[in-house]
């Protein structure tokens, strides 16, 4: 479903064709967004190999479209993949000034940082930074990047915050029939998109092995 077709099957869904068409597309990228940030969706999966250990630099740019990080891990043709290197929180960062094998995020700054200056047998080594990417905004032409048998969920999306903003009280609890639709869709998805990774084991529930990101 492109964009358009989307904006064209919640004005059914929500019988009403009246919604401005920049404020109907806008809240199917809100939609759009609220989706692919739920969950460290596999089909998001990405890398960014672009950058190399610099002697004496700690801080390298994030990818532009970054959300997530999956691992990150350095690179050289002589010794292959080193040992990945092991997240820090942001707030604990100055606990693990020093100690190599850390990194931590700094959003405001968009950067990924280590936390200790690179050893000259890191320089030159290919910084392997595996990442969930936000995917660019919604246009009318365009397509959810992920499968098309689950391109609906962003119309009951949608239609979830339609009625909350624009309803009496009563409907602001949205409609259970619905809400039944769009959960049965939502897991649905998620068992999709387990099976893209390969790795998985085939009695692994796809509910238990991943991290709500809304708890």
């Amino acid at each position: 479903m492109t964009g358009q077709e989307i904006i064209d099957e919640f004005y059914e869904f929500v019988d009403d064709d009246t919604m401005d068409a920049t404020r109907a597309l806008h809240l199917a990228n809100v939609a759009y967004d609220r989706v692919n940030a739920k969950r460290l969706w596999h089909y998001l999966d990405c890398t960014d190999s672009s950058k190399t250990i610099i002697a004496g630099t700690r801080s390298y740019a994030l990818p532009s479209d970054f959300l997530y990080t999956r691992t990150i891990k350095l690179y050289s043709s002589t010794s292959k993949f080193d040992a990945p290197l092991k997240p820090v929180p942001f707030r604990d960062r100055s606990r693990y000034e020093g100690v190599q094998g850390f990194y931590y995020i700094d959003i405001k700054n968009s950067t990924l940082v280590l936390t200790y200056d690179p050893p000259t047998a890191d320089v030159g080594k290919t910084i392997y930074h595996d990442y969930a990417y936000q995917p660019a905004a919604l246009m009318t032409s365009t397509s959810p990047v992920f499968n098309r048998a689950f391109h609906p969920i962003l119309v009951y999306e949608m239609a979830r915050m339609y009625w909350y903003s624009e309803q009496d009280e009563k409907d602001r609890s949205w409609n259970t029939e619905a809400n039944n639709e769009y959960m049965i869709m939502y897991n649905d998805m998620i068992s999709w998109d387990a099976r893209l990774d390969a790795g998985m084991e085939p009695d692994m529930n796809p509910q238990e092995a991943w991290v709500n990101l809304e708890d």
